[in-house]
């Protein structure tokens, strides 16, 4: 899987790197995660795209603001589910779930 959306300016690069720029490839719905995590959530929109593009079924994570407040609509456009990472119980019936 090549990265989303890596620039000269993100610290996923360094001098040891051998991953180059142009390697880089954003999903088709990349520019809608953009639009409701937004602009400034750089991080934030990539690891949602790249976890969209690993075809993962289910995202944790402990940042209430930027997704968690917006899981419903994220979820909408991944098909992925969103938990909050102290939402154990919803999380382990999620996954039950997947295998019944």
């Amino acid at each position: 899987m090549k990265p989303s959306g890596i620039t000269a300016d993100t610290t996923m690069i360094t001098t040891d790197s051998t991953a180059l720029i142009s390697d880089t490839e954003t999903s088709p719905i990349f520019g809608e995660i953009l639009k409701i995590i937004g602009r400034v959530n750089k991080a934030d929109i990539k690891h949602v795209d790249n976890a969209y593009k690993e075809n993962c079924k289910i995202f944790i994570t402990n940042d209430r603001n930027d997704i968690i407040s917006k899981k419903e609509k994220l979820q909408e456009l991944t098909g992925m589910k969103f938990f909050h990472s102290d939402d154990l119980i919803a999380i382990e019936q999620c996954i039950k779930s997947m295998f019944n």
